[in-house]
Formats: C-alpha cells, sequence, structure tokens
C-alpha cells in the first residue's frame, strides 16, 4: 500500500512542477528514492537531488515499511537510506529491498561510520556509506556513481576489515573466465554501461553475468563480491582507477 506521505509528495512535487515548467531532466535520468524519518532533513536531501538535472526524485519515506512499498511501486534506481529508522534499521531495510529488487542500489546514510557498520552494510548488499556530515556536493556524487553500477568504498578496505571479522571458511568460487573479467573490471571501478562497452556485450547481458558472480560468491551486493574476490584472490586491487 503506498503511503499518505509519498502520495502527498508526489502532488506536491507536480505542483511544483506545473508552476514553475520543472527542472528539465537529462535522457535517462537516475531515479532516486530518499528513506529518512526526519521530514526536515528529508526534504533537504530531495531539494539537493532534485535540482540535478541527471536525478529525478521519485519518492520520500520515513520508515522502513513505507520505503519497501515505495520501492516495489516507484522501482528505482538508487535509494539513500537513514541508517536510524523508527521500525528498523537502514541495514536490515536494505537485506529486505535487494531481496526483492536487486537491481536496485543503495546508499546508506549514517552519523557514524566506523568500519563494522560498513562491513554489515556491504553484506547487506548497500554499494556504499556516507557519512551526513559530508557536503551535498559528495551526496550527489555519490548517487552519480550508484546509479552507473560503481562502488564508493574501496573493496580492499571492506575485504580487509571484512577479514578481520571472519575467516574466509568458503570454497574458492567457481566463476567463468568471462564472470572473472566482469569482476575485475568491477574491483577496478568501472561503470556497468562501460563494462559493456569494453566487453562489446550489451548492458542486459553485463547485469546477467553479474547477477550470477553474486549467486555464485553469495554476496549481496557488487562490493560484496569484490571484496570477497580479493580475498579468494580472484581479482586484484592493484591496477590504477579505471
Amino acid at each position: 500500500m503506498t503511503s499518505r506521505f509519498l502520495v502527498a509528495y508526489r502532488l506536491s512535487r507536480e505542483g511544483v512542477a506545473a508552476m514553475d515548467g520543472g527542472t528539465t531532466r537529462d535522457a535517462g535520468s537516475i531515479a532516486v528514492l530518499v528513506v529518512d524519518d526526519h521530514t526536515m532533513v528529508a526534504e533537504a536531501i530531495v531539494t539537493t537531488l532534485d535540482a540535478d538535472p541527471g536525478i529525478r526524485v521519485v519518492g520520500c519515506a520515513h520508515n522502513v515499511a513505507d520505503a519497501l512499498d515505495a520501492a516495489a511501486s516507484e522501482s528505482p534506481d538508487v535509494v539513500v537510506m537513514d541508517f536510524r529508522l523508527p521500525d528498523g534499521d537502514g541495514i536490515d531495510a536494505t537485506r529486505r529491498l535487494k531481496r526483492e529488487h536487486p537491481d536496485t542500489e543503495v546508499i546508506l546514510l549514517t552519523g557514524f561510520a566506523d568500519d563494522a557498520t560498513l562491513v554489515r552494510a556491504v553484506e547487506a548488499g548497500c554499494v556504499g556509506m556516507l557519512a551526513k556530515e559530508h557536503g551535498v556536493g559528495e551526496l550527489v556524487a555519490a548517487v552519480h556513481a550508484a546509479g552507473v553500477g560503481r562502488s564508493l568504498v574501496d573493496p580492499s578496505v571492506v575485504a580487509r576489515h571484512a577479514g578481520r571479522r571472519r575467516a574466509v571458511t568458503a570454497d574458492r568460487p567457481e566463476l567463468t573466465p568471462r564472470e572473472c573479467e566482469i569482476l575485475q573490471l568491477l574491483a577496478d571501478g568501472v561503470a556497468t554501461d562501460e563494462i559493456a562497452r569494453r566487453l562489446v556485450l550489451s548492458r542486459h547481458t553485463v547485469r546477467n553475468h553479474i547477477r550470477n558472480v553474486l549467486a555464485k560468491m553469495n554476496a549481496h551486493s557488487r562490493l560484496e563480491a569484490v571484496a570477497m574476490g580479493v580475498q579468494h584472490r580472484l581479482v586484484t586491487m592493484s591496477r590504477s582507477p579505471a
């Protein structure tokens, strides 16, 4: 069921667009859902993101239940998710959301950015974590990066801290040569469309390969898959950023 707040949000945005003509959006703009229980914070994030022509905010929710409903009805490319919510936390919400919408990327917003929370967030399927103290420019840049499939965290950092939490006990995953190639490109920070261009594949085919990699590695996100790839020596982080 769509929340009353989401309906009100849609009506308010339509009213603003009718009055000022709306912001001219780039073709293929990134659809974003904002989830934060503080109304003023949520409104500030929405205003910041909506001002960017490459981003369109498709909804705003104040709790986990409404966030899951909005994700189902609006199909966002990226969710900007607060860590603390009244009916749960953003990490558990991400885990539930990614089960139903594996192609949606989630950026976790938090007032504290410690390593343990980062590892939990990545294991749940977040593409990265951003401290609320960061400037609005960094949030906009993070949404653009997530929208094209780039990780927001150095996978080697995740691999190092995840290794401290638990030893690698799983068998080395059996990836095909193509899947290993794509995993290495993800480790190099290459976006989905650029992977498709380099390998002369369709975007859909690349996404299918990535899903297969995640399934074989039992990973919840590309970032977690790369971190596991580092641990299993399937990829190297010694290359220059792409």
